[in-house]
């Protein structure tokens, strides 16, 4: 397969017209975003109303620009999204600890997008979370990105017959970039049909940066919205 050239291709039609938090909030209330797991609606409407979120424990945790860039960018399209996870004090990208005691969260899990859910708990629902996870990749705004794919199993449980995304035959795999943080190398990597419609994708929209690719979990896709 030929390199893939993010610079070749016009804009996506989703990358423009951002609207902040307000957007997102909106949104909301339109119901073309849910966000009914893990608070995330109340944590959403706590940034926009306070531009922080304090969790049960005490810790306050704000979103990061890009985060809310992003959040704004597949929103703004008017497509429907569902998010499972977005703020987690020490979860990594979710909450990245900050030197007074709050944490940024740079990320979010998408369990589906343009009414498609994005998982392969079953094989059967592999061509549905491809078409969720392409449009994601589609409709990015500009800025510079890290993508964990789903993977069959999830946790501590690998299935590599029902890889649909990334092949993982070993848990030391799971969360790393086959390609060694190269977005190229981690494609080539990714199993058809979803090499193809990813490949599509990223083609459709030069202004979004995929750093790199690594599996993840089993109902989502993870995005991280870097500085």
């Amino acid at each position: 397969m030929a390199d893939v050239d993010q610079a070749a291709a016009p804009a996506a039609p989703g990358a423009a017209g951002l609207g902040g938090i307000a957007a997102v909030i909106q949104a909301l209330d339109e119901r073309r975003l849910t966000a009914d797991m893990n608070n995330v609606k109340g944590q959403l409407r706590a940034i926009a109303a306070d531009g922080q979120w304090t969790d049960p424990a005490g810790r306050v945790l704000r979103a990061s620009p890009e985060l809310i860039n992003l959040l704004a960018g597949l929103v703004g399209v008017n497509d429907t999204m569902s998010i499972m996870s977005l703020f987690r004090f020490h979860g990594g990208p979710h909450g990245e600890p900050q030197a007074d005691g709050s944490a940024i969260g740079r990320a979010v899990d998408i369990m589906a997008y343009g009414g498609f859910s994005i998982h392969v708990k079953t094989p059967a629902n592999a061509p549905t979370a491809i078409s969720g996870v392409a449009p994601v990749i589609s409709h990015l705004p500009a800025g510079k990105y890290t993508l964990g794919l789903p993977r069959p199993g999830g946790g501590p449980k690998i299935d590599p017959g029902n890889d649909v995304f990334l092949p993982v035959t070993n848990l030391d795999q799971v969360t790393k970039s086959p390609g060694k943080g190269s977005f190229k190398a981690d494609l080539e990597l990714v199993l058809e049909p979803a090499r193809t419609a990813i490949r599509a994708a990223v083609l459709r929209n030069p202004g979004a940066r995929i750093q790199f690719m690594y599996p993840d979990g089993v109902d989502h896709v993870h995005v991280k919205a870097l500085p």
